[in-house]
């Protein structure tokens, strides 16, 4: 018998991050292998007016009034974005004032030292507890009392769920799912060679091979400590990866029982007839887009540009950014000493905060949009012209073709459009809130200025993608499919979705042997010019990826169109690999494990 499933995780209904992609990409496939299966989340007022349609009609009423009468407010019904699955979400309510009782609860029973602590912890524990209350409450139901179940709480965020359930000895089998430690990305991203320690470091005791003073003295005891706990009392602890395994070993004292790897659905991905489309009309907008981003300011040749881009959360070192930089600038020089024509235009998605949209790029779009519009609504009657002359017999002059007051207006534009002549480009679209932040001073130290001898150019983009932004004008996927390589080198990066979303594309891209999806890719992937270039950075020099990856993005600059197409294809296969369709098993495998565990922790207590 199927079992039937919860997932219990704060990104339910609630797009913050990458688990969010996790559980969204899956449930579809959730739903075709386990039959009854159902999220977890918080409820968010915003979130709820856009993700999620609540059912009004529901046999858990009773059930809701009841936890209402203690603070918890509980709604039904189905989260759009998940392929409308079943959904739970938890408001906490007056709950909240439960608070110091709840951590008091944590640190006696499992060692949670939340004594110093920040707001989204207390709000994580305060909607864990809830959530677990929930559930107990939830599996004496009639609908599920009878039932085999499983829950599955994702990250930390939930992990007091989880604890509730483990301490009233629930029925349910327990699997906790870790996407990253926060003390590894932590080290990581402070600049410690976190992956060569856990390297060097086999773990055997209990309490991890980290030392507990580490812990403190980066200050995130609060939620290592309910990370440990929830891998060490969960039924079942997986991870997305193994490295990510290898560094729960080292930080967490235990290796995770299943590997539950991250994956795409393929079916929702267009096919690759539509994505030639699409790629053909989203390049267009690009262009015409860096068109105005650059004109005002020298000419800049459109015929073959190329536009690259890397995204991510905005950590300079542990998504690698300092390395694609690096990259971009040995990349430059030698574009510039062979006097190559190409140029590349490289964007940063990387969201920061920032005080507005750049008053001097939204006057040169304008500029542009402005001429745009004056050849379009004179395109009519300049077709009528040529055709005139045409059947005349004779060859089209300016004078037939172009009327004098249209020449004027195209002379007047032109005076405007440069109007900046002999300034740069600015290298961002927005006004950041803080200018000097590591991106700008590495643009500016390895001399990516933007300036009309440097083959790369640059634009740090920092706010989510969207069509009605006012600048692109593109979302995200859009975005990526007008593009012609996707560049992720990260260093930490448990799973890594960008470079496998970008693939499923059509859009060549670049990961590392650091990354999970690296990992898990690379054994697929043939030659040093694959579709998804997996650079080596386990165990090199620094010196030496940045070579790889200049190398790899000469040879994408240098390949030929219709070989572009190929790479194309290539990306597009090599993404199926990673299809739910095939990597469900290992959930299936952690959810059985997980029911035989708790069946023998029940009969044990029984």
């Amino acid at each position: 018998m199927k079992p039937t499933v919860f997932e219990i995780s704060y990104e339910a209904a609630n797009k913050v991050g990458g688990i969010y992609a996790v559980l969204t990409s899956k449930a579809q496939q959730m739903r075709k292998t386990f039959g009854e299966y159902y999220a977890v989340g918080p409820y968010f007022s915003d979130k709820v007016a856009v993700d999620f349609i609540e059912v009004k009609n529901h046999p858990y009423t009773a059930l809701f009034r009841s936890l209402g009468e203690e603070g918890i407010k509980c709604t039904y019904g189905k989260w759009i974005g998940a392929d409308k699955a079943n959904c739970f979400l938890i408001n906490p309510l007056q709950f909240k004032q439960k608070l110091n009782d709840l951590k008091t609860d944590l640190w006696n029973k499992f060692k949670v030292d939340s004594l110093i602590s920040w707001d989204l912890f207390n709000e994580a524990v305060v909607w864990g507890a809830a959530a677990g209350i929930f559930l107990e409450r939830l599996l004496e139901h009639e609908e599920f009392k009878d039932k085999e179940i499983v829950c599955q709480f994702h990250e930390w965020l939930s992990g007091a769920a989880l604890l509730y359930l483990k301490q009233k000895n629930s029925r349910a089998g327990l699997v906790f799912t870790t996407h990253a430690t926060t003390l590894g990305r932590t080290l990581a991203e402070a600049g410690i060679d976190i992956v060569r320690e856990v390297k060097q470091t086999t773990c055997e005791c209990k309490g991890g091979s980290i030392s507990k003073e580490r812990v403190y003295e980066h200050g995130v005891q609060c939620i290592h400590t309910l990370e440990t706990a929830c891998a060490h009392n969960a039924d079942v602890f997986t991870t997305v990866s193994k490295i990510t395994g290898d560094e729960a070993r080292y930080i967490l004292g235990k290796y995770p029982d299943v590997l539950t790897l991250n994956g795409v659905n393929a079916s929702r991905y267009p096919s690759m007839e539509e994505l030639s489309i699409s790629h053909g009309e989203h390049k267009e907008r690009i262009k015409h887009f860096t068109l105005a981003y650059f004109s005002p300011y020298y000419n800049i040749d459109s015929s073959d540009m190329l536009y690259f881009f890397t995204s991510g959360r905005n950590e300079f070192h542990n998504k690698g950014f300092d390395l694609l930089i690096d990259a971009l600038d040995k990349l430059n020089v030698r574009l510039k000493r062979e006097k190559s024509k190409k140029n590349v235009v490289v964007f940063f998605w990387i969201p920061a905060n920032t005080k507005g949209r750049s008053l001097e790029v939204l006057d040169n779009l304008s500029l542009f949009e402005a001429m745009e519009n004056e050849v379009i609504s004179n395109l009519d009657e300049i077709r009528e012209h040529i055709i005139e002359s045409v059947c005349q017999g004779k060859l089209p002059t300016k004078t037939r073709v172009f009327d004098e007051c249209f020449l004027n207006d195209l002379k007047r534009m032109i005076l405007k459009m440069r109007s900046k002549r002999g300034g740069s480009p600015p290298i961002n679209s927005m006004v950041l809130e803080d200018a000097e932040n590591s991106v700008n001073r590495a643009f500016r130290e390895h001399n990516l200025t933007n300036s009309a001898d440097d083959r790369i150019k640059v634009i740090y983009y920092p706010v989510y993608l969207s069509s009605a932004d006012g600048l692109l004008g593109l979302n995200y996927n859009e975005a990526i499919m007008g593009c012609h390589l996707g560049i992720f080198p990260s260093y930490y990066e448990p799973w890594g979705y960008t470079p496998l979303e970008t693939a499923a594309l059509g859009v060549p891209s670049v990961t590392t042997d650091l990354a999970g999806f690296g990992q898990f890719i690379k054994q697929f992937t043939e030659g040093e010019k694959s579709a998804i270039k997996v650079l080596e950075r386990e165990g090199k020099g620094y010196a030496k990826a940045v070579d790889q990856l200049a190398d790899y993005m000469y040879f994408i600059v240098n390949t030929q169109r219709r070989d572009r197409v190929k790479k194309k294809i290539e990306a597009k296969r090599l993404s199926e690999l990673a299809d739910w369709e095939r990597l469900i098993k290992n959930y299936a495998e952690a959810y059985e494990l997980a029911l035989k565990k708790s069946s023998r922790r029940v009969g044990k207590s029984g």
